[in-house]
């Protein structure tokens, strides 16, 4: 892939409310939850903002590992990264759920750009893609093309927040079913199941839901 301009792509798409339809997710204060809704060993413990870091690189690198409800397992391939100041550059193909049928699986191309001075990674969805060995890829059908963003936040190495927000291109700023989706993600109890994977089978730290 030759452009770099990911970060200009996501904000102009998410600064149309007509066309698309923006979704950001209020930013998640990691270890509120953490100690509120999980019994922790050691109790102590607290998910660093460098930790959080270190979970969405490693989340943009392996989806399949790290949202393998979201993401089919076998079907993810990560091509060559190219690196600039302070980023790095990559494309990814995988089989993910659809946000409406839970049941259906498409793939899906996206470019990521993952910014370690803005502690941010950008996935820049693609409809095709041809690969520098020559092959082509199509983007399935069932799910509206999308940009994403995940952010890690705040001045605190021992509060990191974790923000995600997301738009989809050309479905006139409005689907209920959709949003409704997005909604009960917003509104969710317990850490996205990323993180918690990240916790317990990176960090060897036992998490259990209250």
């Amino acid at each position: 892939m030759s452009f770099r301009n990911h970060d200009e792509i996501f904000i102009k798409a998410f600064g149309d409310n007509v066309k698309n339809l923006n979704i950001e997710l209020p930013a998640l204060d990691v270890n509120h939850v953490i100690h509120t809704n999980y019994a922790v060993d050691p109790p102590n413990f607290v998910l660093t903002k460098t930790q959080l870091w270190d979970m969405e690189c490693r989340k943009a690198a392996a989806p399949d590992i790290f949202i393998p409800t979201v993401v089919k397992a076998g079907t993810v391939e990560k091509f060559p990264s190219s690196f600039g100041t302070d980023a790095e550059y990559f494309t990814r193909i995988g089989d993910q759920i659809t946000w409406k049928d839970p049941w259906t699986a498409v793939m899906v191309i996206e470019h990521v750009k993952v910014d370690h001075k803005n502690q941010a990674v950008t996935f820049v969805g693609a409809e095709e893609w041809t690969a520098p060995d020559g092959r082509f890829f199509c983007a399935g059908k069932g799910q509206p093309l999308f940009h994403v963003e995940h952010g890690v936040i705040g001045d605190d190495e021992n509060r990191p927040l974790n923000t995600w927000r997301i738009t989809h291109l050309n479905i006139d700023g409005d689907d209920s079913k959709m949003g409704e989706c997005f909604k009960a993600m917003g509104e969710r109890k317990y850490l996205p199941e990323y993180v918690e994977i990240y916790i317990r089978d990176v960090l060897g730290v036992s998490l259990v839901r209250k």
